[in-house]
């Protein structure tokens, strides 16, 4: 799927972006570097950098149903042959998309989430209801890099 680049038809907007003085901060690349200096680089990735600590950047993995990039996958039979249609069907119509967001600040070994929003199904169901957001410990978490 990589390979046949379907992954930009579903989550076009890449999986972050570093956040600065502006919300959608330009230094994406390193001083001197662009996208087009490294072929590995898909579409619309935000970030190509290496991260150094206390920089403070988004993860947002997203999947968007967005009509125009669905009907070009869907005619291109390599392309197609991973996407099960019945099943995007289901879903094409009724939902936009869905992206889990969260900024982080990279620390010395790992990061630390800033995010804190509800989490869990029972969490963000009951926000949904009316309920206040509780501050629980699933979304205040540390993560250390495993070499």
């Amino acid at each position: 799927m990589m390979a046949a680049g379907l992954m930009f038809h579903f989550m076009p907007h890449g999986l972050g972006h570093q956040l600065g003085l502006d919300v959608h901060d330009v230094g994406g690349y390193g001083p001197g570097e662009r996208r087009q200096d490294d072929p590995s680089i898909k579409e619309n990735l935000r970030c190509g950098r290496v991260l150094k600590e206390n920089m403070v950047i988004t993860v947002e993995p997203g999947f968007y149903f967005i009509d125009y990039l669905i009907e070009e996958a869907l005619a291109d039979a390599n392309k197609a042959k991973f996407i099960n249609q019945d099943r995007l069907h289901d879903f094409w119509s009724s939902v936009g998309g869905v992206r889990i967001e969260d900024d982080v600040v990279i620390t010395k070994d790992g990061c630390r989430v800033l995010t804190c929003v509800p989490r869990t199904v029972a969490e963000i169901e009951a926000t949904m209801a009316g309920a206040e957001w509780q501050v629980s410990s699933s979304c205040c978490r540390s993560y250390t890099a495993v070499e």
